[in-house]
């Protein structure tokens, strides 16, 4: 899906081409996801910052993978792999996951429109990236 989305409302598809089906492998063995949305207009449903988070730990309670991804904070969603590398191998702590979140935070440019700023989008990034962690380690 990383290649599949352009920009706004646009993606690879040509002119002549229609999407039938989409297939979703099912998660890895022992992983956990979340997502959550922060809505900062009651008229709409559209999300000011949307998160997801999946993390698998190992059976020593380290992270052996973590993957994060950021909608409607720019054109097309959002993934840093740099904040994703910094759990790898490690116990996520309350500490790490913070560091992880501030860096995803700190490794997007968000738009700016009636949702919020971008300067406002950074700190709502930040706290949902620590949320959906946390959430997806809960398995809630």
């Amino acid at each position: 899906m990383a290649h599949f989305f352009k920009d706004f409302y646009e993606t690879t598809l040509a002119p002549d081409e229609i999407l039938t089906e989409l297939i979703v492998p099912d998660p890895v063995p022992g992983s956990r996801s979340a997502y959550l949305k922060y809505i900062s207009r009651s008229s709409e449903d559209r999300p000011c910052v949307g998160m997801a988070a999946v993390v698998k730990n190992g059976p020593d309670g380290s992270c052996q993978e973590l993957r994060l991804v950021a909608g409607a904070v720019s054109e097309i969603p959002q993934e840093i792999e740099s904040a994703e590398a910094m759990a790898r191998g490690k116990r996520l702590t309350d500490s790490l996951i913070e560091e992880i979140a501030g860096a995803c935070a700190a490794g997007i440019e968000p738009l700016s429109d009636l949702r919020g700023s971008a300067w406002y989008r950074k700190q709502i990034i930040r706290v949902m990236a620590r949320r959906a962690i946390q959430q997806a380690m809960a398995g809630n």
